[in-house]
């Protein structure tokens, strides 16, 4: 046992030769299947995630031991319990892979714990399944494509939620207003690729220069402290260029859009060295008349 739960590796040989485990796995994946969940956006969203998973350890992979642990996770979502995200401790894993997980873990609670489940129902619902999806592939770590299409999916859900979060008031009502003065677009870590969050927020810039008196477009990229400041200024520019690319892509014309990449040198919230800090990395899209 590791942590109260049956290691993967170990259950399918024991279903095999029983009949009776078989049945209860298939039973608990069907159930899933037809199950109400009840309960909110989250609630629903997450049950269906773990759906889509346990049928695809089922159904593809032959993975009973975890298709049945998922199925029962899915299950409990559906029935309004509130279901954590898998807790690295209790799957075998490197150790290298288990500090990475924590790390990622320890965010992703945050996000869910400062209003993500309400702020970003289908987005947070869809990180908390991928981060599932990563541990569970990771322990298995014989298909590398299934860990990073899981790793990557979770990030970018992740991302999104946060930048959904960040963009709520007190009351979870999202502003109308761009934070400052200027347009924030968040980025998942070490990464420049616009998540679908950053895309809608972005044609609001587009729809907000087509209808003002628009002559310049000053576009910040910034980095968190993850890496060297030279990389980070690297990094800045790229998410600099990826929000010009998109604007430009959105029918943004006739303005000039200057880019100015800060790499770490200007954070929303200072941190160490090294300290992943997700507001800090961001593009900042300011419209000058």
């Amino acid at each position: 046992m590791i942590g109260g739960r049956i290691p993967a590796l170990a259950v399918p040989l024991v279903l095999t030769l029983s009949a009776c485990g078989t049945v209860a796995v298939d039973e608990n994946v069907q159930a899933l299947k037809v199950a109400r969940p009840q309960g909110d956006e989250f609630v629903q969203e997450l049950a269906e995630q773990y759906r889509q998973f346990a049928s695809f350890e089922y159904d593809r992979m032959y993975d009973w031991a975890d298709a049945d642990h998922f199925a029962r996770k899915g299950l409990r979502a559906a029935d309004g319990e509130m279901v954590e995200p898998e807790d690295p401790e209790d799957w075998s894993l490197a150790s290298r892979d288990r500090s990475a997980l924590k790390e990622a873990r320890g965010r992703l609670v945050s996000m869910l714990g400062g209003g993500g489940r309400e702020r970003a129902p289908e987005r947070a619902a869809v990180a908390q399944a991928k981060f599932d999806c990563w541990v569970e592939q990771l322990e298995e770590n014989h298909q590398p494509k299934h860990i990073a299409e899981c790793r990557e999916a979770f990030w970018e859900a992740l991302a999104d939620a946060e930048q959904l979060v960040l963009a709520a008031g007190p009351s979870g009502i999202v502003s109308e207003a761009p934070a400052g003065d200027g347009e924030r677009i968040f980025f998942a870590l070490d990464s420049a690729k616009l998540t679908p969050a950053a895309k809608r927020a972005l044609d609001g810039v587009a729809a907000s220069v087509a209808s003002k008196s628009v002559s310049r477009i000053v576009v910040e990229g910034h980095a968190d402290r993850v890496g060297s400041a030279a990389y980070n200024i690297g990094l800045s520019e790229q998410r600099a260029e990826a929000v010009r690319q998109y604007l430009l892509a959105a029918g943004v014309a006739f303005v000039d859009i200057v880019e100015r990449p800060y790499g770490e040198s200007s954070p929303l919230v200072r941190t160490a060295d090294g300290i992943p800090e997700p507001v800090n990395r961001r593009a900042v899209v300011y419209l000058q008349p």
